[in-house]
């Protein structure tokens, strides 16, 4: 008998090989075997517990399944309309009609289920602030806030009708009164996904308040502003106008040689400018934003 691995001669009964210590044992067929087993076991249990912890995938795509889901609540509304035409005092039915309505931007549709139910439960504030918004969407405004100043009469820190009532607001572009209702609704939020929700509506607001107010002050240099895009020689340079308040106005040209200009054309060109009241205005080039020249404007008689 010989070793397997360095072919020493051995005893026939020997287990390990003397010479390079390694075992002469063999390892039989039906070993294999069961070694084979186990681990085919072991794979089918671990790859089911893996897709058990996936998740089985998915028959429908998202857009699929909202789509599916929209369509489902559409059969239900049609069913819905029947049990209120069966029971007109159905609350129930009444509500998730108009709400369904309102979830699919039918508005209108909405304000008139909404009022239905408000005609059996007129105590529900909450309800009365969501019937308020469908008829502020529905383009009727002034209705929206008269609804919305009602429930606030009874209940100032009502968290809906501040919400709606800024919403409101800022569609007709009253950002600065739509910020002050939704701060006092901010301060009730009923929960954290509800602030934060709604702080993201006011930042939107209050971007558009600076804008407006920017806009506002601008619309007070309007004559100067036209005058400089309709003459001749700044006209086909000037790029815009900036001003953070009423007694100041910058305007921005591209490449206008003031400098170049001689008096008389300069001093023509500066009587053009009026204002009602104390202005200084300063010129700039917008390329490298360098002071071109600064005019001090008395009030115009």
């Amino acid at each position: 008998m010989k070793c397997k691995y360095c072919s020493k001669k051995l005893e026939k009964t020997s287990n390990y090989c003397p010479n390079c210590g390694k075992s002469q044992k063999s390892i039989s067929f039906k070993y294999y075997l069961v070694i084979l087993a186990i681990s085919l076991i072991a794979f089918v249990i671990f790859n089911s517990l893996g897709k058990s912890q996936i998740g089985k995938k998915p028959k429908l795509t998202f857009k699929e399944y909202q789509e599916k889901r929209s369509a489902k609540k559409n059969e239900n509304i049609f069913t819905l309309i029947e049990k209120v035409k069966e029971n007109p005092k159905n609350k129930k039915a009444i509500l998730e009609v108009a709400q369904i309505s309102f979830e699919n931007q039918v508005f209108d549709k909405s304000a008139e289920y909404y009022k239905k139910y408000l005609d059996i439960v007129p105590e529900d504030n909450n309800v009365r602030a969501k019937y308020a918004s469908a008829l502020s969407f529905s383009g009727k405004f002034e209705s929206a806030l008269n609804e919305l100043k009602n429930i606030l009469k009874k209940d100032p820190n009502n968290f809906h009708a501040n919400a709606y009532t800024s919403i409101t607001l800022s569609q007709l572009g009253k950002n600065k009164e739509a910020l002050k209702y939704g701060k006092l609704a901010l301060n009730h939020a009923p929960d954290k996904e509800a602030k934060m929700r709604f702080s993201d509506f006011l930042k939107k607001i209050s971007t558009n308040k600076k804008n407006e107010d920017k806009n506002n002050v601008l619309n007070e240099h309007l004559e100067i502003i036209t005058f400089v895009k309709n003459n001749k020689i700044a006209g086909p340079k000037f790029v815009y106008a900036k001003s953070l308040d009423s007694s100041t106005l910058n305007l921005y040209f591209n490449n206008f040689p003031m400098d170049k200009m001689p008096d008389f054309a300069k001093k023509k060109f500066y009587a053009g400018f009026k204002s009602n009241t104390k202005l200084s205005i300063f010129f700039y080039d917008k390329q490298n934003n360098a002071l071109l020249d600064n005019l001090e404007i008395p009030i115009s008689k």
